[in-house]
């Protein structure tokens, strides 16, 4: 089933325009409500996507997982963004999933959760909202 992803508004100019599907933006939703009370993660989030997230990338902020796979995270928090870049030039990063790591590594079902982002990267299974034509596969 074709994932429908929804553009980020900031309110600010940024390098990379961050689009989300219903289920990462409803993790987002409940992290903010009730997993970042000084609004750390938020503000970094913001932040990355102003500056743009290729320059987080070195100091691990921004983190490849596999298959093209990327996660956002900060340090003082578990919550995870899991996604890809929509092209090479990193301009865009769609969002796919997200969840809060249980510690250190990942667990089996997280696993497979990040694995099916790789596989809607890979089989271009998703579209921007209001977007007749699906992506190309890369």
């Amino acid at each position: 089933m074709m994932v429908e992803v929804a553009e980020m508004k900031f309110g600010v100019p940024c390098n990379t325009r961050v689009w989300f599907s219903s289920r990462a933006a409803s993790e987002l939703g409940r992290m903010r409500k009730k997993g970042d009370p000084n609004g750390a993660f938020w503000k970094k989030f913001r932040q990355c996507a102003m500056d743009g997230f290729g320059l987080y990338e070195s100091v691990g902020i921004v983190k490849h997982e596999w298959s093209q796979v990327y996660r956002f995270g900060i340090k003082s928090s578990l919550f995870r963004l899991i996604g890809f870049y929509a092209d090479n030039g990193k301009g865009e990063f769609i969002v796919m999933d997200a969840f809060d790591k249980l510690g250190q590594s990942l667990t089996a079902p997280q696993r497979a959760r990040i694995e099916e982002v790789a596989r809607v990267k890979r089989e271009a299974d998703w579209k921007k909202e209001n977007d007749e034509y699906p992506r190309l596969s890369q």
